[in-house]
């Protein structure tokens, strides 16, 4: 199957669902075929299954889950894994790791953004507790097909015009900063969904295909039920930050050095210089 040409004729979320996993499919197996070391970054939420469900395809491949224990993560994750029959190692991430964490990260990229570096804590962690060198994530799915809670809260150019922003953000800030992580640690992260054919399919797509009116990123939910991953493609999933529960662990932090998580992040910035 090839993608359709121009992608304003998708008309269905099943159209442009098949669209996907054919563009997806095709990325994986030449990565796959490049990389000799490589593990997914898996919390069973949407994203991460469908990827480990298309690699699985081609070759065995395990995955990686890090998450406070009891977050919604570490449940997906186990979950998902099981229907799959996925293989994956648990990092479990507690206060001292955590702190370690961030002061690594915060030495390596000089940045004190709060929201970023919480952010970005489970795939550092994850990458610092892999053998494997490359990490395969679900970065820019959320941007590119819709998958952000605040969208449903914006009318239709709202959407399109804060859609655009994430996006351009993602590769002015976010690509960057966890490129920079990884190559500190000896590691790189690979992204499916940000080649080149899968953004232009999202980006010249039918913005009411992508707009949050139902349930958030639906394109992703029907490419996951065209795989028979029916119980899969309804999870619901929190940003990292909160389905890891590195944001509670960073709250309880700084409730007992007397602070928020933005003083928590001052305080070590600080100390890291």
């Amino acid at each position: 199957m090839s993608a359709p040409s121009d992608d304003k004729s998708i008309g269905s979320h099943t159209k442009a669902g098949e669209a996907l996993l054919c563009l997806l499919r095709r990325n994986l197996s030449e990565l796959l075929i490049k990389e000799s070391s490589a593990v997914i970054s898996f919390s069973g939420g949407l994203d991460s299954t469908l990827i480990a469900k298309l690699c699985l395809e081609i070759m065995p491949i395990k995955g990686i889950v890090a998450g406070s224990s009891g977050s919604n993560d570490l449940i997906n994750a186990e979950k998902a894994s099981k229907i799959l029959d996925f293989e994956i190692s648990t990092v479990q991430i507690y206060e001292h790791n955590l702190m370690s964490a961030i002061s690594q990260m915060m030495t390596i990229s000089k940045s004190a953004d709060p929201i970023l570096i919480s952010f970005e804590i489970p795939i550092f962690i994850s990458m610092l507790n892999t053998s494997e060198e490359t990490i395969l994530t679900g970065q820019g799915a959320d941007e590119l097909f819709g998958g952000y809670a605040k969208y449903a809260k914006l009318v239709m150019q709202e959407f399109i015009e804060e859609r655009d922003r994430d996006i351009d953000r993602l590769f002015a800030s976010t690509v960057p900063f966890e490129d920079n992580l990884a190559s500190h640690i000896g590691k790189k992260i690979a992204r499916p969904f940000l080649s080149r054919e899968i953004q232009s399919l999202a980006r010249t797509l039918r913005p009411e295909l992508i707009y949050p009116a139902g349930s958030n990123k639906e394109i992703i939910r029907d490419a996951l039920r065209q795989l028979g991953l029916m119980d899969i493609s309804f999870t619901s999933k929190k940003a990292a930050q909160y389905g890891s529960g590195t944001m509670n662990l960073m709250r309880k932090i700084a409730k007992k050095k007397g602070t928020d998580v933005r003083g928590l992040i001052e305080m070590i910035s600080e100390e890291v210089g």
